[in-house]
């Protein structure tokens, strides 16, 4: 269904039409309904703040809109990226909405950049978090509070996770510091280029577990509604090459940062043949009702459009740099 490219650069993809844009108008809409128990209305500017966010989880198992969400299409992106079989469901939580007319241009960053897993002591080989999802509700369009991404930042995530996570891992807050201490120049900019998270209801970003990431400004004239889930393994990632199932795109990444520069050519080498598109692997049991989707078929045209961009592919997907 989905084209996987070799390349390891960018370290997010979007996933255009994940699930139907009325499915999102109807998750929106009970959104909606929760918010006003919090004294914010869609529609009542009145209401607005800069940002607002909810606990609540909701998963397949409460139906419609919810299970909606779910579609054979986002389990085959899904399933590329960590492997058939070796992911575990998740429900729609981490509840992020950012509202107009509250913050001054231009538009940037506007909260912490972080590596997600505050409560993860998380190593190299980590089964939590292992994809971060951002499920886009509403449009997002240009300078609308879309999710600012480092690009490549979760490269040297990696290298400083093999360095400094050893046995006993590191929480998300530290990771984040030694990866913008060394990303960072002497006036607080990133040295990487920045892209924000643009798209339709209905499409999923998906990043990479270690991106760096932050909360952008919303200057666009609407609401901006997404929700922040994490997908996790049911193992531990298999950093080693000539394991007995292929190298999933999110390990690959991992297992190459262990490499020194010097050695990276032939660090890639090692595992040369380890990735292959739509293969299936043999660790864990199985999702019911995926199996079906692992085909590598570009059954709607999108696998000519995957480009050279990630540690994943991307599917079709436009950058926009910030400024």
């Amino acid at each position: 269904m989905l084209g996987i490219m070799r390349e390891h650069t960018d370290g997010f993809v979007l996933l255009r039409g994940a699930f139907p844009r009325d499915a999102a108008a109807a998750c929106r809409a009970a959104i909606s309904d929760r918010l006003r128990q919090d004294g914010i209305a869609f529609d009542d500017p009145s209401t607005w703040v800069e940002r607002h966010s909810i606990p609540e989880l909701y998963g397949r198992e409460l139906g419609p809109p919810w299970s909606l969400v779910y579609t054979p299409r986002l389990a085959a992106a899904l399933d590329q990226l960590l492997g058939a079989g070796a992911w575990r469901d998740f429900g729609l939580g981490w509840w992020f909405f950012t509202f107009p007319g509250v913050s001054a241009p231009p538009w940037g960053a506007a909260g912490h950049w972080h590596v997600d897993g505050a409560h993860l002591n998380r190593t190299p080989a980590s089964p939590e978090g292992a994809l971060i999802l951002i499920v886009m509700l509403s449009d997002v369009a240009e300078r609308g509070g879309g999710t600012a991404l480092a690009v490549g930042s979760h490269r040297k995530a990696a290298r400083l996770l093999w360095a400094h996570g050893g046995e006993g891992g590191l929480r998300g807050p530290r990771l984040s510091r030694l990866a913008l201490a060394e990303l960072m120049d002497e006036e607080g900019a990133l040295r990487c280029p920045v892209v924000e998270t643009r798209g339709k209801a209905g499409d999923v970003m998906l990043l990479h577990p270690l991106l760096l990431h932050a909360r952008s400004k919303n200057l666009a004239p609407s609401v901006r509604v997404m929700c922040n889930p994490a997908v996790s393994l049911r193992a531990p990632m298999a950093l080693r090459p000539g394991s007995p199932h292929a190298m999933s795109p999110v390990e690959r990444v991992i297992w190459q940062a262990q490499c020194a520069p010097a050695a990276a050519a032939a660090c890639a080498a090692a595992d040369d043949d380890e990735l292959r598109p739509g293969r299936k692997r043999a660790r864990g049991a199985g999702r019911g009702g995926t199996s079906e989707d692992q085909s590598g078929d570009d059954d709607d045209g999108e696998a000519a459009a995957v480009a050279a961009r990630m540690g994943f592919a991307s599917f079709g997907a436009r950058r926009q740099r910030g400024r």
